[in-house]
């Protein structure tokens, strides 16, 4: 694509989002954060058909990190910080790995109750109107812990809808 065509797409792009009132910034922050998630999606799939980890599980490996890096440079063709090296490796492996969901401790539930307001952290009903469940912001079954800092509340109806999925967040790779 010429340059010229490509100013002409960004300046389409940014005229529709401000004609549906989407945030020109907002919007490039979800596109690079859905980018990011399918990265993990695919490197799964690499890792999965690698000879190495089939015979032994790359996050088992005393050179996992390594065989990890160079999977990950071979597939994208480019260099990547050494923290983001350790930020992709930790997320595919939590991606392949079978989780079970470990229960909220008493200590935990009891800081979310003192320090989080008693409301649904999407809509913002509350009870009575709502039955609040305790949710994980990154789901239990992809990995996410029981802690206080991956727990919310969520109205029944919002925790229901958003079950298992990945929400937006900030984007985590800091070299892209």
């Amino acid at each position: 694509m010429t340059e010229g065509r490509s100013r002409d797409h960004h300046a389409a792009t940014r005229g529709l989002l401000g004609a549906l009132g989407i945030d020109a910034a907002s919007y490039e922050r979800f596109v690079a954060w859905c980018l990011a998630e399918q990265l993990v999606d695919e490197l799964t799939r690499v890792v999965a058909a690698d000879r190495a980890h089939l015979e032994r599980a790359l996050w088992e490996r005393p050179d996992g990190l390594r065989r990890f890096r160079d999977l990950l440079t071979a597939h994208t063709r480019r260099s990547w910080s050494a923290e983001d090296y350790e930020r992709l490796f930790e997320r595919v492996r939590m991606a392949s790995t079978r989780h079970d969901r470990r229960p909220v401790s008493s200590s935990d539930l009891l800081r979310m109750l003192w320090n989080l307001p008693h409301e649904c952290a999407r809509c913002g009903r509350r009870p009575p109107a709502v039955v609040l469940h305790v949710d994980h912001r990154f789901p239990a079954s992809r990995g996410g812990s029981s802690r206080f800092e991956n727990l919310q509340f969520l109205c029944a109806e919002d925790n229901l809808r958003k079950s298992d999925k990945l929400e937006e967040e900030d984007l985590w790779l800091s070299s892209v």
